[in-house]
């Protein structure tokens, strides 16, 4: 996905800056995921501390719902994390590259 997402970036430079500009949808896709899964978990989890009420500690009630179900929220944290560092990476490189093209032998050697 962020080998994707990179394709789809455009680097430009103006006024001697060098700028990028990423895919919104890629990235709202993959963050989307991530929210929608927080979303469920959340409208899942409410109505069980809801009916437990004063009737038990809230803590018992999210021990109760086990970690088998948080195993899916923390593989799309996995993603969403694994996603941004490798497309941020990447772009760290090919900024790099596009400044190492640009800049002229003679600038770049000092001399």
């Amino acid at each position: 996905m962020a080998l994707l997402s990179l394709r789809h970036t455009r680097f430009e430079t103006r006024e001697a800056q060098r700028y990028y500009i990423p895919n919104l949808y890629i990235g709202l896709a993959v963050s989307a995921l991530f929210v929608a899964r927080i979303a469920y978990r959340f409208a899942v989890i409410y109505p069980k501390l809801n009916q437990a009420g004063a009737s038990q500690d809230p803590r018992a009630v999210l021990a109760s719902l086990g970690s088998a179900q948080t195993l899916p929220t923390l593989a799309l944290l996995g993603v969403v994390l694994g996603y941004y560092a490798s497309y941020y990476g990447g772009v760290l490189l090919l900024s790099r590259r596009l400044v190492a093209v640009a800049v002229p032998p003679a600038v770049a050697g000092g001399g």
